[in-house]
């Protein structure tokens, strides 16, 4: 054989092709993860990690996304146990979200120590309120929401750039 085709020849290189096999695998695994966090809801849409409930001991209800956007709109819905017809949130949630949208309108909104609060007009039945709220920062945001009964409930959500 000629000695400069020899040279040209390309050699085994066992070493690379089991990196480039494991590297491979690597990226396949970590596609099929971010594939299946996205089906669980975790970027958004729909899924059983979207949102998430909790209650208070005299019936007060809050159901909000567990995963938000910065800057993108997130939803939260409170639902007033019968005779109650204020809340307020406090904490987190009134300072690194901000309010879009309340549905119904509050009859009075108003300032309190670490968070604000909103009055609607008062109903024989439960009322349920939804709220659009923007985050303002990225990271774990936490708060509560508060009756003037005193029934509260604890809320945290996780905001990502």
């Amino acid at each position: 054989m000629d000695p400069e085709r020899a040279s040209l020849q390309s050699e085994d290189d066992s070493t690379f092709h089991r990196r480039a096999a494991v590297v491979g695998t690597a990226a396949r695994w970590g596609l099929a993860v971010v594939i299946g966090l996205a089906l669980l809801g975790l970027f958004g849409g729909v899924g059983p990690l979207v949102s998430t409930e909790a209650s208070g001991a005299r019936g007060l209800g809050v159901r909000y996304d567990r995963f938000a956007r910065l800057d993108a709109p997130m939803r939260l819905r409170v639902t007033l146990p019968r005779g109650d017809s204020a809340f307020a949130i406090v904490g987190g949630f009134s300072r690194d979200l901000n309010a879009e949208s309340i549905s119904p309108a509050p009859e009075a909104e108003a300032s309190v120590g670490g968070g604000v609060r909103y009055v609607f007009a008062s109903g024989e039945a439960p009322t349920q309120v939804a709220l659009v709220l923007r985050p303002v920062r990225f990271g774990g945001v936490g708060g509560e929401i508060v009756l003037d009964s005193g029934d509260r409930v604890a809320v945290r959500t996780f905001v990502y750039p």
